[in-house]
């Protein structure tokens, strides 16, 4: 799918003004990633949850993966947070079936839990400060192409609120060129006195 065409594709989703302009300068350089503007979109609740795309455009402006997504805030509790993940499990696997699963090496000290529809997934231990639950595969083509859930909760601080990141992945063929990822470098010495940084 094209760029013109994946941001007409979704009914009800207006799209962050900085990363259409951002996109419309870097994909033809470098691909870009394309965001939703959360106070505008509207879309029809999936397993109670208001989620919204997050688009990946390679160079040749073509759509090569989607997360569909939320972060929650409103004070989530770990145990809020993980039943979304149950519930949104539940809605995946009637849509698309059991997946596979099967753990291997650290993914072996994750507790197995049950989703209220009763399909298992595997969850982190520990919840304090982040607690991880997936990844779950529902859908894997031969083209490499797959669906998949990963929800993350951190338990925040006295200087930052839990949050509960809520995400579906669909991935494209593995025969697409993928944008490269952007490096992240911490500041040099002389930037961070320059930020007063040495204080």
């Amino acid at each position: 799918m094209s760029f013109d065409d994946a941001i007409t594709a979704a009914r009800g989703i207006e799209w962050d003004a900085e990363s259409f302009h951002k996109c419309r300068n870097e994909i033809p350089v470098k691909g870009c990633s394309l965001a939703a503007d959360l106070e505008r979109s509207y879309r029809p609740s999936f397993a109670g949850m208001a989620l919204v795309p997050t688009l990946d455009f390679n160079e040749d402006g073509k759509l090569t993966d989607l997360r569909i997504g939320r972060i929650y805030k409103a004070g989530v509790t770990a145990a809020q947070c993980e039943a979304m993940h149950g519930r949104l499990l539940d809605k995946l696997t009637s849509m698309f079936g059991q997946r596979s699963y099967e753990p291997k090496g650290a993914d072996k000290a994750m507790l197995v839990r049950r989703s209220p529809g009763g399909n298992s997934y595997h969850r982190s231990k520990s919840v304090t400060p982040v607690m991880v639950a997936g990844i779950e595969d529902f859908r894997t083509a031969t083209d490499g192409s797959k669906i998949s859930l990963l929800t993350t909760f951190t338990a925040g601080s006295e200087y930052a609120d839990p949050e509960c990141f809520i995400d579906v992945y669909v991935d494209g063929p593995k025969s697409l060129r993928r944008r490269p990822l952007e490096k992240v470098e911490a500041p040099k010495a002389d930037e961070a006195e320059e930020n007063g940084d040495d204080e």
